[in-house]
């Protein structure tokens, strides 16, 4: 009796359509997206890569990657993957020459160049 009480409040295992209600939210990062994704794939010991294409295409913002992920096809998710790694690093360079954009100091325009 007692713990048909409190079956409801129990955590219920994964299931692989949770797969789909996995979508990155609003200021979270694509790797931090990626890494959530993974984690309940690995849970869920899922390997059909077809459905991981499409749940990562479904999940993601809208954006330069996922004009890219829809145009250019991938056959496997470690594709997409790699796609992901890509791009997060090009925005790494890119940020970083943003910011030493703005930590530059104006050259004096009395000094003669050398």
């Amino acid at each position: 009796m007692f713990s048909e009480q409190f079956s409801t409040n129990k955590v219920k295992p994964p299931r692989i359509y949770d797969l789909f209600g996995v979508r990155q939210r609003d200021g979270e990062s694509l790797k931090d997206y990626l890494n959530r994704l993974n984690a309940l794939t690995v849970r869920l010991q899922t390997h059909d890569e077809d459905m991981m294409i499409t749940v990562f295409k479904q999940g993601i913002m809208t954006g330069p990657l996922s004009d890219l992920l829809i145009r250019n096809l991938t056959e496997t998710f470690s594709e997409v993957q790699e796609r992901v790694v890509a791009h997060i690093g090009a925005h790494k360079v890119v940020d970083r020459k943003n910011n030493n954009l703005y930590l530059r100091q104006p050259r004096s325009k009395e000094s003669p160049r050398a």
